[in-house]
């Protein structure tokens, strides 16, 4: 049976990229964001959730996503700050060994695997803040949404949305201004530097959207003035073809 254009399922199928994308940013892992997404799928469904228009629906949605990540992840952070220096700098800078697994002396692929670390090493520090702070960075900074509006999406009032938001980036800030090659080449830490040792620790892997990331260099551009600008400039991975059927089940 086709589906219909104003069904549920359809809705979803419209707006679940978009969404794969905050998921993404507030739990740090692809399969994690689809994860979270089966929550949303329920609820729509269960519900039958419709709209005037399509900026309702969206609106309503991403208020399931993050009233849900908020309720689902109190309390809870993938990794603190303490754990990702001890899990990326704890070692001295180890050189990369070129013909290893998956680079095979390519060196589209050696850069494939900076822009991933890249990726992945920003959105886990993201992911070492508080549930409650990090959301209030994706949606206002990350995401472009009015202070009002993301407040309304969380439920909390405008003036303790701009709180968490203030903390949020200054939380941030303080852990990558002293470390980050990207907001500061004098910094120690940088991709080079780093990937043996992402690679052996199974904290980064050659990624599934390897065609989709940049061609130049993961350090092409200038330095950053701040690291939400960073992360906001970050190719973020798509939600592929078959985990959103998978998501929207049979019509």
């Amino acid at each position: 049976m086709a589906e219909s254009s104003s069904s549920p399922r359809a809705h979803l199928r419209q707006h679940l990229p978009h969404l794969f994308r905050i998921a993404y940013l507030a739990t740090g892992s692809r399969e994690d964001a689809v994860f979270q997404l089966r929550f949303v799928v329920n609820e729509a469904i269960a519900q039958r959730i419709t709209g005037p228009d399509a900026a309702h629906v969206r609106k309503a949605l991403l208020s399931s996503l993050v009233r849900g990540l908020e309720d689902r992840l109190a309390g809870r952070a993938e990794r603190s700050f303490d754990e990702l220096d001890a899990l990326l700098r704890s070692d001295i800078t180890r050189p990369i060994e070129l013909g290893s697994d998956p680079i095979d002396d390519d060196p589209q692929r050696l850069n494939v695997m900076l822009w991933e670390l890249k990726r992945t090493c920003l959105v886990a520090t993201l992911c070492a803040l508080p549930i409650s702070l990090r959301l209030a960075l994706v949606l206002g900074d990350l995401a472009g949404i009015e202070p009002k509006d993301a407040a309304e999406l969380l439920g909390i009032n405008e003036r303790a949305f701009r709180v968490r938001l203030t903390r949020a980036r200054k939380r941030l800030e303080s852990f990558l201004a002293p470390r980050c090659q990207h907001l500061d080449p004098d910094n120690p830490c940088t991709c080079v530097g780093r990937l043996a040792i992402a690679m052996d620790a199974g904290f980064v892997r050659y990624p599934p959207d390897a065609d989709r990331l940049p061609t130049l260099p993961h350090d092409a551009s200038p330095s950053q003035r701040s690291a939400t600008t960073l992360l906001s400039e970050l190719p973020l991975p798509d939600l592929d073809r078959a985990s959103l059927e998978e998501l929207l089940g049979p019509v």
